[in-house]
């Protein structure tokens, strides 16, 4: 967590100068805190971040929010605000390939209290392209002007102030800009060890000392951590593990499908389905305390 908080700070160009630690709780029910979520981050005096202990992912999402709103951006735009943690704390992805993004007018999901579901992934979008066009000091300048609970009017002032455009204008760019497609930032970052022709072995820990294993809080030991690979072609490959405990495997993708293929995969067999080429990320997991050690082989299909 804490090296995601330095990511987002580094990413955004702010001052990291608050020694308070940041408050998470991972809790077994939000609802009391969360309404109709499985986490969020509570502003003003509270100050935390609340995730289920039974689906810890949004907590890279949620955490964007606290970095911001204890920055001196503060509490910015609702839209802008969700666009911010999805751009550095989710998937871009649409539901399927075949679906086209959203596209509403900037005028009707900027200064409103609330953000549909659906137009999260577009706030997103809004966030890259501003970087793209404007640059990250514009944008990061842009959340400090829109506060949250301006009306249309005050956000037209601070894009025409921030950016030189009006708020029609650069909805009109933004409406036409090519749509960016990536893996969550906060999950598919490192080295990928390329997967070839031949085979490949890699020896990973699950030690609660080192730093790369991650406490899952989904029981007393349980932990993941995870590779990267980049896989050549498309294709079956063998897969085996040996571990001095037990183990699951996940593979995700890091990149947005192209076809409908299911890429997101728990393999139980001795062989795994690449149904495209490209990064992904093979997670490992455990809730036992004796594992220290895991040998994965992923080699050519027999």
């Amino acid at each position: 967590m804490e090296r995601h908080a330095s990511f987002v700070t580094a990413e955004l160009g702010l001052d990291d100068d608050d020694d308070d630690p940041m408050e998470v709780y991972i809790v077994d029910d939000p609802g009391p805190w969360c309404e109709d979520s499985i986490a969020c981050y509570l502003g003003g005096w509270v100050d935390a971040t609340i995730v289920s202990s039974r689906f810890s992912r949004p907590v890279w999402h949620e955490l964007v929010h606290h970095v911001v709103a204890r920055s001196d951006i503060g509490m910015t735009d609702r839209f802008l605000s969700e666009g911010l943690a999805g751009a550095l704390g989710d998937d871009w992805c649409p539901l399927a390939p075949t679906l086209d993004w959203p596209r509403p007018p900037l005028a009707e999901v900027l200064g409103r209290d609330d953000v549909e579901g659906d137009h999260y992934p577009v706030g997103a979008r809004f966030v890259e392209f501003i970087r793209a066009e404007f640059g990250t000091a514009a944008l990061t300048d842009l959340a400090r002007c829109m506060r949250r609970g301006d009306d249309l009017d005050e956000v037209r002032i601070c894009v025409a102030a921030g950016l030189g455009v009006t708020l029609d204008e650069l909805s009109d760019r933004f409406s036409e800009a090519t749509v960016p497609m990536r893996a969550n930032p906060a999950l598919c970052s490192g080295d990928a060890w390329p997967l070839r022709d031949g085979a490949l072995t890699l020896d990973v820990t699950l030690s609660c000392a080192a730093p790369t294993t991650v406490n899952t809080f989904e029981g007393p030991d349980a932990r993941r951590t995870q590779v990267m690979v980049e896989v050549e072609r498309a294709g079956t490959r063998a897969l085996s593990w040996t571990a001095d405990g037990e183990v699951e495997v996940e593979i995700e993708p890091c990149f947005c499908p192209q076809g409908l293929a299911p890429l997101r995969q728990t393999p139980e067999d001795e062989e795994v389905f690449f149904a495209e080429p490209g990064a992904y990320r093979v997670v490992l997991r455990t809730s036992d305390p004796a594992v220290e050690t895991v040998v994965v082989k992923l080699g050519v299909r027999q």
